[in-house]
């Protein structure tokens, strides 16, 4: 999925995920190409705003064929 810059609404599509980040990003080291990305799952994720949040991104990293692993952690 593609918004042209051009697009009304643009500008609320390009805030919803101009702040997201992830933990990791696991890349082709010769091509610098991203292949997956690693996100840690702390007891955060088990609320319902940062699963929505997940969700989210989860969706935005499919549409552009990149796969998310969430690996749970526990704090130490």
């Amino acid at each position: 999925m593609a918004v042209q810059s051009g697009a009304e609404a643009f500008r609320a599509h390009f805030n919803r995920v101009a702040m997201k980040c992830v933990d990791f990003v696991i890349v082709n080291h010769n091509t610098m190409a991203p292949l997956l990305v690693v996100e840690l799952d702390d007891k955060s994720h088990e609320r319902a705003n940062r699963q929505e949040r997940d969700k989210f991104v989860g969706q935005a990293l499919a549409s552009g064929g990149l796969p998310i692993l969430h690996w749970p952690i526990e704090p130490v």
